[in-house]
Order: C-alpha cells, then sequence, then structure tokens
C-alpha cells in the first residue's frame, strides 16, 4: 500500500467518537524498530506513514507476517493489541548465486548419476516463491527437482543417455526457476558441461541421512559429528575430502565448520534456539581421483532451547497522580512481561509482595494492570514499598528478586518513574 493509504479508523474499531479520542489520550505502541503507521488523532484513522517492505519486516521467510502494535487509552487505562498480516505480492524475480555452473562429468558416467546445481532465491513466500525449474532441450539431461525441509526447491541435474566426449566434448544448457506469482516471474543460469575423458567407485557415506541433537549456546569447537565415507578404489582415488554443497545455506557454513580431511563437524559460532532452530547441511564426499567422483548425505541438526534469556518486565503506562481517596478498582500502571524462550522455559510468572493494598490482574497473556485493592490512607501509611518479581518456569528459574526483579515505590499522591542499571527495577519515587 502506497504511504498514506489508510488501514484503519481505530475510534470506530473500539467504539470511540472522534470528539473524545483527545479526552482518552490514545496512544500507539509499534513493537517494530521502524515506525510504519501513523494516527490522525482528529479523526481516528491509522494511515500508512512508510511503505511496508514485508521482506524487510521479516526477513526470514515465513508465511505469515505480522506487524504488530499496542493500542494504549486512560480514563480509564485500557491497552489493546492489534496484528495487522502484512500479505505478499509478487515484487521479486528468482535468481540464481552463479549465472553460469561449470560441471566436469566424465564420459564413463552412468545413465540416471546426478548432479547437484545450484539453486535460485526468491525473497517472497507462498505462491509467489519458486515452484519448478525447466531444462532447455537435451538428449542427454534432465532435471529432478527436491523440496528440501522449509520448502524451498532444489535442483539435481540427471544423464539420462552416455556421454561421448568424442562426438560431443561440451554440453550448452539453460536452466530457469519460475515462481508461482501472476503473472509468474522466472531467472536464468548457464550450464557449461564439460565431458572428461577417462574412478569407477564414488565414496560412499555410512548413512544417507545424519539426525544429531545439540544444545544451544554449545560452546566454540563442539563436535558435533565426524563423518566417514569410504572409496573401493585404491590410491589417489580412494583418498577422500568433505565439502559443504551448494543446497548449504551461508548461516549454515557460518554456525559449523567442516574438517576437509577429517569429515568433522565442529561448531564455530553461537548457536541460538531463538533464532533457528533447525539446520541442514549437505556434504560431499570427493575422491582425489583425476577424474574425482563424488558421494552426497545430508546431516539434520536440530537446536535444542536451554533456559538462557532472563524474563523482562516493561511498564507500558503509568498514572502520573493518585490521591488517597482513589476508587478501589483503578488502574494505576501497565505492566508486559516476556522472555524469549521456548517451552517451560519461556513461561513467565508475574508476583506482587503480601500485605499490600494493590494487586496485579492479567489482562492478556502478557500483560498486567496494577489495580488498587483497598482504600489508602496518607495519614496511616504516606508511602508504600512495592516488589514485583517476574520468574520463568525453567530449571533452574531465572527471574528472582536480585536478577529480574520489579521495584515501586508508591505513595498516595504523587508519583515519579525511574529505571535500575542491572535488576531492571522500576520505581516511584515521592516528589519532593
Amino acid at each position: 500500500m502506497e504511504e498514506g493509504s489508510i488501514v484503519a479508523n481505530l475510534a470506530s474499531d473500539l467504539g470511540l467518537s472522534a470528539r473524545s479520542l483527545a479526552e482518552r489520550e490514545l496512544k500507539l505502541d509499534i513493537l517494530h524498530s521502524k515506525k510504519y503507521l501513523g494516527f490522525n488523532k482528529e479523526t481516528g484513522e491509522l494511515y500508512i506513514l512508510e511503505k511496508i517492505d514485508r521482506e524487510y519486516l521479516c526477513n526470514i521467510k515465513t508465511s505469515s507476517c505480522l506487524l504488530k502494535l499496542d493500542v494504549i487509552i486512560k480514563n480509564p487505562i485500557r491497552i489493546f493489541n492489534i496484528e495487522f498480516e502484512i500479505l505478499d505480492i509478487n515484487d521479486h524475480a528468482p535468481h540464481f548465486r552463479r549465472e553460469t555452473m561449470h560441471l566436469d562429468i566424465s564420459e564413463s558416467a552412468s545413465p540416471i548419476e546426478r548432479f547437484s546445481l545450484n539453486n535460485a532465491v526468491d525473497p517472497d513466500v507462498g505462491s509467489n516463491s519458486i515452484k519448478t525449474y525447466a531444462l532447455s532441450e537435451s538428449d542427454h539431461f534432465k532435471i529432478e527437482i527436491q523440496t528440501g525441509s522449509d520448502g524451498s526447491k532444489y535442483v539435481d541435474l540427471v544423464l539420462t543417455k552416455a556421454l561421448d566426449r568424442e562426438v560431443q566434448a561440451v554440453h550448452n544448457l539453460i536452466l530457469t526457476a519460475v515462481d508461482g506469482g501472476l503473472p509468474a516471474r522466472s531467472g536464468t543460469a548457464s550450464i557449461i558441461v564439460n565431458v572428461l575423458d577417462t574412478n569407477d567407485n564414488a565414496p560412499q557415506f555410512d548413512h544417507q541421512v545424519y539426525s544429531i541433537n545439540i544444545t544451544e549456546n554449545s560452546p566454540i569447537g563442539t563436535l558435533v559429528l565426524k563423518l566417514n565415507a569410504t572409496d573401493l578404489d585404491e590410491g589417489p582415488n580412494s583418498e577422500i575430502m568433505y565439502f559443504f554443497t551448494l543446497y548449504t545455506s551461508e548461516k549454515t557454513q557460518e554456525m559449523f565448520g567442516l574438517n576437509p580431511n577429517t569429515g568433522d563437524i565442529k561448531v564455530k559460532d553461537v548457536i541460538d534456539f531463538e533464532e533457528i532452530k533447525i539446520l541442514e547441511m549437505h556434504i560431499q564426499a570427493k575422491d582425489q581421483g583425476h577424474h574425482p567422483l563424488t558421494g552426497q548425505c545430508t546431516v539434520m541438526v536440530y537446536v535444542e532451547d536451554v533456559n538462557d534469556n532472563y524474563p523482562e518486565i516493561t511498564v507500558k503506562s503509568l498514572r502520573s497522580t493518585v490521591k488517597e481517596n482513589v476508587p478501589i478498582g483503578t488502574v494505576i500502571a501497565l505492566v508486559g512481561i516476556h522472555d524469549r524462550d521456548s517451552g517451560d522455559n519461556g513461561k513467565v510468572d508475574l508476583s506482587i509482595g503480601e500485605q499490600l493494598p494493590f494487586v496485579l490482574n492479567k489482562s492478556s497473556e502478557s500483560n498486567f494492570e496494577l489495580v488498587v485493592s483497598e482504600s489508602l490512607d496518607r495519614e496511616t501509611v504516606p508511602e508504600y514499598n512495592i516488589i514485583l518479581t517476574v520468574t520463568d518456569r525453567g530449571i533452574p528459574p531465572f527471574g528472582d528478586k536480585e536478577g529480574k526483579g520489579c521495584s515501586e515505590t508508591t505513595n498516595t499522591e504523587e508519583w515519579w518513574l525511574y529505571r535500575l542499571q542491572y535488576t531492571q527495577e522500576y520505581g516511584f519515587d515521592r516528589d519532593e
């Protein structure tokens, strides 16, 4: 949508009149680095402030891309969680990482032998992503398309008819990647096959697929897997080196190192479960013959979560003054909690100290209201010290009072907000 386009009317959607918008002090809290949306305080209209790029907003390919915001109103204080789903348009054409691919294939290669090709990439998702590949007409080759665990399309070049270097030494092919948009977009790459004169045994791995579990934050240098491939040939034709194939993403290669001589796969960068949960490696074993042959395997690495993220507290709204005759049930603050871990490690509980005239009411999965629960008497108690404690359910749990507390000092006349540097505590001191 273009800048200035209206996407919603918050006044009508929330049942407010345009006249009451200023009185309710409506505020937007957009949970992204860019603002994207603007709000007309007179009409209540929500409009496009900055053109939304889905591929920038959701840089990990996913079928659902959400722009999240909180709408906060006062008098009384309320919070509304709003999600906008950003729909993809087919604004990118498929393209290949390499415009030209060179393959050296022995004339002794057997029909049905397969050769990995550089796959195309397309930032678009869903029906607008890559759907198929096509190969130019050839008497000796065809392609077979495979689908990876993340839904990506990969293509192999398959030999269908024996090669004869003396008849034709070079085969020039065109590979086309086509997306599923309407209209469809496409990208091409050239394949140059050099036929080599005549190693008749290719390396073979112990397994075609390896499945490995590894905990996040494993130390750099941790051995993940020791690969082993064998070759029935002798001499240089049986000496094997190991490589990542083009199917292995650059991100995976940044996180894991492969020793080309031993086949050892080791951790070489920080692994964060919150960033990635499954990694797929495609490994090629290549002998050292004059016309080398290859074998391939797939290594699936499943990252296990550990409780390595502290829960967080955010004060989203706060009343600036509180009178001693404030009614019971009055909301004086909105508090949000969050933990980036998963499972029990990411489930968070918020509690308040006992014997206080305040309680916490849960307004949503991650938001609480701090509410007056008893009458306040300034002459009896002019000031309260409130400790809010956020704790996750991991073993051991994170978030005790020393590590992740939320401290608030309350008096019955005036509040002042401050934040401590390490403990993520919030407090309210009487304004002298």
